[in-house]
């Protein structure tokens, strides 16, 4: 049922209204922002000139709009420590409740069991896939496809890719130990001449960027 509006507060509100905060007038009355502007419209009520120039009207100044409506430190809501039949009518709680989230809600954007993700590491920059398992649950593409055949990951070992760390193929996996991973990964596995050119390509990039 929508809250009717008293003499006394239609009084407050003409009163008011010209040259006070509306978001301060709301909280007087008990009532929405939305529901004092509609009433102030109703009644042709209008902001003065003089207050809309002022510092409190919250318009813009020196680069701070919105000030003015900015809470202050210390500032105590009107409905705090309340219960909503303090502060609000039926229909105001019945309003609210059907824009509220109900227990076990989902976004409609919401990624099912089995979708699968692709993303990037934040170090390497290397295209991962992730597969959803469980909602809140994820595991990497090539590890649970290499379960799936093969059972859980030993432990101490790691899958490796043969090819392109897109293709989770089975066939391009390679499972190993992290010591062989840290070996593949290292340029003792080039030859000579290329070991030295990359550890001088390494010197000239830390002289570059200012590291001895």
């Amino acid at each position: 049922m929508t809250k009717l509006w008293t003499e006394s507060d239609l009084l407050i509100l003409k009163n008011e209204y010209p040259s006070t905060q509306s978001v301060l007038i709301a909280e007087k009355l008990n009532r929405s922002i939305k529901a004092i502007y509609s009433q102030a419209n109703l009644m042709r009520l209008k902001k003065t000139e003089e207050f809309n120039r002022s510092e409190s009207s919250g318009r813009m100044k020196d680069g701070e709009f919105g000030k003015a409506f900015r809470f202050q430190k210390n500032h105590v809501s009107f409905n705090t420590g309340k219960k909503w039949d303090d502060f609000m009518t039926v229909q105001g709680k019945a309003n609210s409740l059907r824009t509220t989230f109900k227990k076990g809600n989902l976004p409609p954007n919401t990624l099912h069991d089995g979708m699968v993700t692709i993303r990037a590491d934040s170090k390497t920059k290397r295209v991962y896939k992730w597969i959803r398992i469980a909602l809140g649950k994820w595991q990497m593409l090539h590890v649970y496809n290499w379960e799936q055949v093969n059972g859980k990951l030993p432990k101490g070992k790691i899958l490796a890719f043969k090819g392109s760390t897109e293709d989770c193929s089975i066939d391009n996996l390679l499972l190993i130990t992290r010591a062989e991973n840290m070996k593949r990964n290292s340029i003792q596995r080039y030859p000579e001449e290329i070991k030295q050119t990359i550890r001088v390509l390494t010197k000239l990039k830390k002289t570059i960027n200012g590291k001895k």
